[in-house]
């Protein structure tokens, strides 16, 4: 259509010198004889249908957007809440287990809305962060052995983040009895661990110091 109505164009050219004027700093055609050709070559019913195609898709899209807002606003109050429980998990081992609970610790507590019962070293190295930022540093190396800026940024094997885990849910539990060996059984892993540089895929040498104490501690765990 366009190509056509470009050689209709240039056909009147060649028949009568097109004549223009400047408005707005832009050329406007002004003899409509010449003009005629191309209109000639454009259909308004096919045009009008067009837009009004397109006008249908950007309402579609809009709706699209206002829903993925949506579920935006309710994905960032999930993760508030999943904050507010992993916090609760951390101010309880404080309360229950070390009988060092602050005062900002009853109020996470009694304002937290469910209860984990296991550790998750990963989310809550994130507590760790601004803007809600955690400063009992010394609490989370208790749960997980480890700072929880080392733990944001070098742990990322997954048997390590589930050894982690396991041993800060048994030493978050009043009602596990630890055997006598679990603590130095996991200070001798965390250790072999820094000493290999936060090793990954360790598992793949059984000789190594790291995964010898890695096994060690899982089999003592109750």
């Amino acid at each position: 259509m366009i190509e056509r109505a470009e050689e209709a164009l240039l056909d009147s050219v060649n028949k009568e010198e097109l004549q223009f004027t400047m408005v707005n700093g832009n050329p406007i055609v002004t003899n409509t004889r010449a003009l005629k050709y191309a209109e000639s070559h454009f259909n308004r019913p096919i045009l009008e249908d067009r837009l009004n195609a397109t006008e249908s898709r950007l309402s579609d899209i809009e709706n699209k957007l206002e829903l993925a807002e949506c579920r935006i606003s309710d994905l960032e109050k999930s993760v508030f809440d999943h904050k507010a429980v992993r916090n609760r998990f951390i101010s309880t081992y404080k309360r229950d287990i070390l009988s060092d609970d602050t005062e900002k610790d009853k109020v996470t507590i009694k304002t937290g809305n469910h209860f984990v019962h296991g550790g998750d070293c990963k989310r809550d190295a994130e507590l760790y962060e601004a803007p809600a930022l955690r400063r009992d540093f010394d609490i989370y190396i208790k749960l997980y052995g480890l700072h929880p800026g080392i733990v944001r940024s070098s742990i990322s094997y997954r048997p390590t983040i589930d050894l982690l885990n396991r041993h800060a849910t048994t030493v978050a539990d009043k009602n596990i009895e630890l055997p006598t060996k679990f603590n130095d059984l996991f200070v001798n892993f965390i250790k072999a661990l820094e000493t290999s540089n936060f090793e990954e895929d360790y598992l793949v040498n059984p000789m190594s110091d790291v995964t010898v104490a890695y096994w060690a501690f899982l089999q003592s765990c109750p």
